[in-house]
């Protein structure tokens, strides 16, 4: 396993330890967005990972992004990261500063 793989593991791990799923979970039953833990994953910079390190990101690569996507997903953890992580990259590869915020991707299939 690769140096940047080890890292995103124990990352993904510690969030995992220390977010309160139940509580994230009731939110989202609920409508609500479960904030707590996308602040815990934007402190982390996952966020950031595919984008472009002159704009502002990490410059990982996609294998890194699937790694963080695997361990979000048999962790459970209810947050919309791949979403995310394609929705900064695009914004880097733009120009655009990516930010800490759930982004998504919308394509006008009409132009």
């Amino acid at each position: 396993m690769s140096s940047s793989m080890t890292m995103i593991e124990t990352t993904v791990d510690r969030l995992l330890a220390r977010s309160d799923l139940a509580t994230a979970y009731a939110a989202l039953h609920s409508g609500r967005f479960p904030a707590q833990i996308w602040n815990d994953v934007a402190g982390a910079s996952l966020p950031l990972l595919l984008c472009p390190e002159n704009a502002g990101g990490i410059g990982a690569g996609l294998d890194d992004a699937v790694e963080v996507a695997r361990l979000f997903g048999a962790g459970g953890i209810p947050v919309p990261i791949v979403e995310t992580l394609i929705g900064n990259w695009l914004l880097g590869v733009a120009g655009v500063e990516p930010g800490a915020h759930p982004v998504i991707a919308l394509i006008n299939g009409a132009t």
